[in-house]
């Protein structure tokens, strides 16, 4: 789990230009994010075909492990079981994984009258094309 926010803009300002940086989890799609008008480092969501990918490599390397540890150990043996149970957990955890990330995915952008539009966005904002609206920058007083 990133220990950014998760994103597909920046989460503090809305900025949409980014610097690329080095994800700091052990499995990332892409890199991690830094707004260049903020500076705030987040993370992109998962894309869809990550959760795919998982739900399809879980069978496979689970059945690839099955069949290894049966020819390697034996499939009836005390050791052989335990390492079948332990293959077992680990196949489940990343298919529960691919779904978990299938689900935030969809919940992340919902589709409405043909436009995408992330999950979350109010819905008083327009896309008609013109710039959005900037706050003024604070004023400064150096008294």
């Amino acid at each position: 789990m990133s220990k950014f926010p998760i994103s597909r803009v920046c989460p503090q300002c809305g900025g949409k230009e980014y610097s690329l940086r080095k994800p700091k989890t052990f499995v990332a799609f892409t890199a991690d994010r830094v707004c260049k008008a903020c500076l705030t480092r987040y993370s992109p969501p998962t894309p869809p075909w990550g959760g795919v990918m998982f739900l399809l490599a879980a069978p496979v390397l689970g059945l690839l492990g099955f069949v290894l540890i049966a020819l390697l150990v034996g499939p009836f043996t005390l050791l052989g079981l335990a390492c079948d149970g332990v293959l077992g957990l680990f196949v489940l955890a990343v298919f529960i994984g691919g779904i978990r990330i299938l689900i935030a995915s969809a919940n992340q952008v919902e589709l409405n009258g043909g436009q995408a539009r992330r999950a979350g966005d109010s819905e008083k904002k327009e896309n008609d094309g013109s710039p959005r609206a900037e706050k003024p920058p604070p004023s400064r007083s150096y008294l």
